[in-house]
């Protein structure tokens, strides 16, 4: 049945194989271009490839017309591009796909650290504490020996998966600062080492953010001083307060309830 294949004139012959050369490079410039994963490509692949087995299938039927069949070569390319473009879609690897992940198998607590069968690891890991600065959460943890780099990861209370938050390819980085954190709110943070691609164990610590503190700007207008801040994510309400230069203690002169409010005008009788 084959050997008829050898019978297909000279001058189609290099159509249809470089047909299917360049369907099977679209589809690679598809993934290339992240916008398909690998497997709606093996899945495109074995599509493309059955679709041209059937076209060669009905060309050996004596009883079709060959001129017909191969003409329908052009319309297979248009519908592998078209699918193409749909699988792409559909199966379009998510955002983050390329960042380290981190398992619940990789995180151990303080407790299983200290058993004498995860002493060796004690070395690997990295040792990490946190602060609420003034502008977010401060993670600062020690230098691991022979690693390409480390992978901060955070989690919120309500969330089942850790997501990578910071990848830092330098092992003397041993520090960074989360300003992506809500406000007042409930976290577990992790920093694990990555080494060849992947991430070793790590021992998570939860955590409650604080207060990030706005950038303020006073204007005076005379009887009045204009207050104007910075927007935070997360906050629902300011308070403004106020003491006098020369001594005593802040008394609180408003309480702005709207996050989204960003001004506040206070009478200026006195200096404060």
């Amino acid at each position: 049945m084959f050997q008829k294949l050898f019978d297909i004139p000279k001058k189609i012959k290099p159509v249809i194989f470089i047909s299917l050369a360049l369907m099977i490079w679209m589809l690679l410039a598809f993934v290339a271009l992240g916008g398909m994963s690998f497997y709606a490509f093996f899945l495109m692949l074995i599509v493309t490839v059955l679709m041209y087995f059937l076209i060669f299938c009905l060309y050996l039927r004596e009883e079709v017309n060959r001129q017909k069949i191969l003409a329908s070569v052009l319309g297979i390319n248009f519908g592998v591009m078209i699918l193409g473009m749909v699988f792409s879609a559909v199966f379009a690897k998510k955002a983050g796909d390329d960042y380290p992940k981190l398992s619940s198998k990789q995180c151990l607590a303080m407790e299983e650290l200290a058993d004498e069968k995860n002493v060796d690891l004690i070395p690997l890991i990295p040792q990490f504490y946190l602060i609420n600065g003034s502008d977010g959460v401060e993670l600062r943890w020690n230098s691991v020996a022979d690693v390409d780099g480390y992978a901060v990861f955070r989690k919120g209370k309500e969330e089942k998966d850790y997501s990578c938050i910071a990848t830092l390819m330098n092992p003397a980085t041993t520090f960074f600062l989360d300003v992506s954190m809500l406000p007042n709110s409930d976290y577990t943070y992790a920093v694990s080492t990555i080494k060849d691609g992947k991430t070793g164990k790590c021992v998570p610590i939860d955590w409650k953010s604080g207060i990030k503190r706005p950038d303020i700007s006073l204007t005076n207008k005379g009887e009045t001083v204009l207050l104007e801040w910075s927007w935070i994510q997360g906050v629902q309400d300011y308070h403004v307060y106020r003491k006098e230069t020369n001594g005593g203690s802040y008394e609180e002169i408003a309480c702005i309830p709207d996050g989204e409010v960003l001004l506040y005008e206070a009478e200026s009788e006195r200096d404060y």
